[in-house]
Protein backbone atom coordinates (compact mmCIF):
# COMPACT_ATOMS: atom_id res chain seq x y z
CA UNK A 1 0.00 0.00 0.00
CA UNK A 2 1.24 3.45 -0.90
CA UNK A 3 1.80 5.71 2.10
CA UNK A 4 -0.28 8.86 2.47
CA UNK A 5 1.30 12.19 1.64
CA UNK A 6 1.02 15.37 3.67
CA UNK A 7 -1.46 16.58 1.05
CA UNK A 8 -3.57 13.43 1.57
CA UNK A 9 -3.53 13.79 5.35
CA UNK A 10 -4.44 17.46 5.08
CA UNK A 11 -7.44 16.57 2.93
CA UNK A 12 -8.47 13.89 5.43
CA UNK A 13 -8.27 16.46 8.24
CA UNK A 14 -10.30 18.95 6.19
CA UNK A 15 -13.11 16.44 5.63
CA UNK A 16 -13.04 15.37 9.27
CA UNK A 17 -13.38 19.04 10.23
CA UNK A 18 -16.17 19.54 7.70
CA UNK A 19 -18.09 16.69 9.33
CA UNK A 20 -17.74 18.35 12.72
CA UNK A 21 -19.22 21.57 11.33
CA UNK A 22 -22.02 19.86 9.38
CA UNK A 23 -23.18 18.10 12.55
CA UNK A 24 -24.43 21.46 13.79
CA UNK A 25 -26.74 21.82 10.80
CA UNK A 26 -29.53 19.64 12.14
CA UNK A 27 -33.22 19.46 12.91
CA UNK A 28 -34.91 17.07 15.31
CA UNK A 29 -38.12 15.63 13.95
CA UNK A 30 -40.71 14.37 16.40
CA UNK A 31 -41.42 11.04 14.70
CA UNK A 32 -37.82 9.79 14.71
CA UNK A 33 -34.97 9.29 17.19
CA UNK A 34 -32.67 10.32 14.32
CA UNK A 35 -32.12 14.00 13.51
CA UNK A 36 -32.04 15.44 10.03
CA UNK A 37 -28.51 16.70 9.56
CA UNK A 38 -26.09 17.82 6.87
CA UNK A 39 -23.63 15.08 7.81
CA UNK A 40 -24.44 12.74 4.93
CA UNK A 41 -23.52 15.63 2.63
CA UNK A 42 -20.03 15.52 4.16
CA UNK A 43 -19.87 11.74 3.75
CA UNK A 44 -20.76 12.10 0.09
CA UNK A 45 -18.20 14.85 -0.53
CA UNK A 46 -15.44 12.90 1.21
CA UNK A 47 -16.17 9.85 -0.94
CA UNK A 48 -16.40 11.88 -4.12
CA UNK A 49 -13.13 13.75 -3.59
CA UNK A 50 -10.84 11.42 -1.63
CA UNK A 51 -9.45 7.97 -2.41
CA UNK A 52 -11.39 5.14 -0.73
CA UNK A 53 -9.08 4.54 2.24
CA UNK A 54 -8.67 8.26 2.87
CA UNK A 55 -12.44 8.86 2.67
CA UNK A 56 -13.02 6.10 5.23
CA UNK A 57 -10.20 7.46 7.40
CA UNK A 58 -11.77 10.94 7.46
CA UNK A 59 -15.02 9.46 8.77
CA UNK A 60 -13.29 7.14 11.20
CA UNK A 61 -11.42 10.08 12.72
CA UNK A 62 -14.71 11.95 12.98
CA UNK A 63 -16.25 9.07 14.93
CA UNK A 64 -13.16 8.83 17.11
CA UNK A 65 -13.43 12.52 18.02
CA UNK A 66 -17.06 12.04 19.02
CA UNK A 67 -16.34 8.83 20.92
CA UNK A 68 -13.64 10.63 22.89
CA UNK A 69 -16.21 13.17 24.06
CA UNK A 70 -15.83 16.09 21.68
CA UNK A 71 -19.30 17.47 20.88
CA UNK A 72 -19.14 16.70 17.15
CA UNK A 73 -22.16 14.50 16.57
CA UNK A 74 -25.51 15.96 15.49
CA UNK A 75 -26.52 18.80 17.75
CA UNK A 76 -23.30 18.72 19.75
CA UNK A 77 -23.75 15.25 21.22
CA UNK A 78 -20.84 12.89 21.82
CA UNK A 79 -19.70 9.70 23.49
CA UNK A 80 -19.83 5.96 23.07
CA UNK A 81 -23.52 6.00 24.04
CA UNK A 82 -24.36 7.75 20.78
CA UNK A 83 -22.39 5.18 18.79
CA UNK A 84 -24.23 2.25 20.37
CA UNK A 85 -27.62 3.98 20.54
CA UNK A 86 -30.42 4.26 17.98
CA UNK A 87 -28.50 6.75 15.80
CA UNK A 88 -25.17 4.97 16.00
CA UNK A 89 -25.67 2.78 12.95
CA UNK A 90 -25.90 5.84 10.75
CA UNK A 91 -22.64 7.13 12.21
CA UNK A 92 -20.88 3.79 11.64
CA UNK A 93 -22.35 3.88 8.15
CA UNK A 94 -20.45 7.10 7.46
CA UNK A 95 -17.18 5.16 7.33
CA UNK A 96 -18.52 2.49 5.01
CA UNK A 97 -20.55 5.00 2.98
CA UNK A 98 -17.58 7.26 2.24
CA UNK A 99 -15.50 4.22 1.28
CA UNK A 100 -18.21 2.78 -0.99
CA UNK A 101 -18.79 6.18 -2.63
CA UNK A 102 -15.07 6.49 -3.42
CA UNK A 103 -14.90 2.90 -4.71
CA UNK A 104 -17.85 3.50 -7.07
CA UNK A 105 -16.19 6.68 -8.39
CA UNK A 106 -12.95 4.77 -8.90
CA UNK A 107 -14.67 1.91 -10.76
CA UNK A 108 -16.67 4.15 -13.10
CA UNK A 109 -13.81 6.41 -14.20
CA UNK A 110 -14.09 7.73 -17.71
CA UNK A 111 -11.23 8.21 -20.17
CA UNK A 112 -8.73 10.88 -19.15
CA UNK A 113 -10.06 10.70 -15.55
CA UNK A 114 -13.07 12.84 -16.43
CA UNK A 115 -15.95 12.05 -14.12
CA UNK A 116 -19.39 13.48 -14.84
CA UNK A 117 -21.73 14.82 -12.21
CA UNK A 118 -24.12 11.98 -13.06
CA UNK A 119 -21.44 9.41 -12.17
CA UNK A 120 -20.77 11.28 -8.95
CA UNK A 121 -24.50 11.44 -8.17
CA UNK A 122 -24.76 7.67 -8.68
CA UNK A 123 -21.78 7.07 -6.38
CA UNK A 124 -23.22 9.44 -3.75
CA UNK A 125 -26.54 7.68 -3.82
CA UNK A 126 -25.03 4.20 -3.48
CA UNK A 127 -22.52 5.11 -0.76
CA UNK A 128 -23.93 8.18 0.94
CA UNK A 129 -27.58 7.14 0.99
CA UNK A 130 -28.13 3.41 0.55
CA UNK A 131 -25.08 2.27 2.53
CA UNK A 132 -25.63 4.75 5.39
CA UNK A 133 -29.35 3.93 5.53
CA UNK A 134 -28.66 0.18 5.58
CA UNK A 135 -26.30 0.32 8.56
CA UNK A 136 -28.43 2.89 10.34
CA UNK A 137 -31.67 0.99 9.80
CA UNK A 138 -30.26 -2.25 11.17
CA UNK A 139 -28.93 -0.69 14.37
CA UNK A 140 -32.05 1.43 14.84
CA UNK A 141 -34.27 -1.66 14.59
CA UNK A 142 -32.08 -3.69 16.96
CA UNK A 143 -31.60 -1.01 19.63
CA UNK A 144 -35.22 0.19 19.65
CA UNK A 145 -36.64 -3.32 19.09
CA UNK A 146 -38.78 -1.98 16.27
CA UNK A 147 -39.86 -4.16 13.35
CA UNK A 148 -37.87 -3.35 10.20
CA UNK A 149 -40.91 -1.77 8.52
CA UNK A 150 -41.43 0.62 11.45
CA UNK A 151 -37.71 1.38 11.69
CA UNK A 152 -37.77 2.12 7.95
CA UNK A 153 -40.76 4.44 8.38
CA UNK A 154 -39.07 6.48 11.14
CA UNK A 155 -35.40 6.06 10.21
CA UNK A 156 -35.37 6.30 6.42
CA UNK A 157 -38.56 7.70 4.85
CA UNK A 158 -38.42 11.17 6.45
CA UNK A 159 -34.89 11.67 5.13
CA UNK A 160 -35.06 10.54 1.50
CA UNK A 161 -36.07 13.85 -0.11
CA UNK A 162 -33.36 15.81 1.71
CA UNK A 163 -30.74 13.22 0.86
CA UNK A 164 -31.64 13.39 -2.84
CA UNK A 165 -30.96 17.15 -2.68
CA UNK A 166 -27.65 16.41 -0.92
CA UNK A 167 -26.71 13.88 -3.63
CA UNK A 168 -27.31 16.41 -6.40
CA UNK A 169 -25.57 19.26 -4.57
CA UNK A 170 -22.56 17.17 -3.53
CA UNK A 171 -22.15 15.91 -7.09
CA UNK A 172 -22.13 19.36 -8.64
CA UNK A 173 -19.70 20.67 -6.02
CA UNK A 174 -17.45 17.61 -6.30
CA UNK A 175 -17.07 18.07 -10.07
CA UNK A 176 -15.68 21.55 -9.40
CA UNK A 177 -13.41 20.36 -6.58
CA UNK A 178 -12.10 17.40 -8.58
CA UNK A 179 -11.35 19.65 -11.57
CA UNK A 180 -9.47 22.04 -9.30
CA UNK A 181 -7.44 19.25 -7.69
CA UNK A 182 -6.46 17.62 -10.98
Amino acid sequence: MKSATIRDLTRVAMFTSLMCVLAYVFLHIPISPVAVSAQTFGVMLAGLVLKPNLAALSQGLYLLLGALGLPVFAGGSSGIGVLIGPRGGYLWGFIVGAYVTAIVVQRVKKPKNLVTWLTLAFASFIGGVITVYATGLVQLAIVTRLPLQTAFAVGVLPFIAGDIVKVLTASVIAVRIRNTLR
